[in-house]
């Protein structure tokens, strides 16, 4: 591949990423008693972390959003973005052993059910963040 299209496409990723969570953040943001349920659900955490998450999680998700699409502090944020994904999946897991017929609470309204392909979907996002990971600590270490 091109370097130019490598270039062009790591651009992708890292816009597809920021957009993801800009979506999540603003769905979870118009609804936080809606959200607030969807934590509830996963029956893991006392009330006073689902309060707290319903707060953070949102406003943590729009700032990661933005580092990545002002490439501010991009790597950190990247490691912000892999570590959020790395504990939703373990959420869907533990809801999947726990045999939880619920929502993910992703996008609000527009979340899809708990199960094999949001635990895919996820995998595919946090295998797309390392990649970007990699790529620009490679491109860092070469400059």
């Amino acid at each position: 591949m091109k370097l130019n299209m490598k270039i062009i496409l790591f651009e992708i990723i890292r816009l597809i990423l920021a957009f993801i969570f800009v979506l999540s953040s603003i769905e979870k943001l118009k609804d936080p008693y809606a959200f607030a349920l969807s934590v509830d659900a996963y029956q893991v955490f006392p009330d006073w972390i689902v309060n707290l998450s319903t707060l953070l999680i949102p406003w943590l998700e729009l700032f990661i959003a933005f580092g990545l699409i002002f490439k501010f502090k991009l790597r950190a944020n990247l490691i912000l973005f892999g570590s959020l994904m790395i504990m939703f999946t373990l959420l869907v897991v533990i809801a999947m052993i726990k045999g939880l017929d619920i929502e993910c609470g992703c996008y609000g309204e527009s979340s899809s059910k708990v199960g094999l392909v949001k635990l895919v979907e996820n995998f595919i996002i946090i295998l797309s963040c390392l990649i970007l990971y990699y790529h620009i600590h490679v491109q860092n270490n070469k400059s």
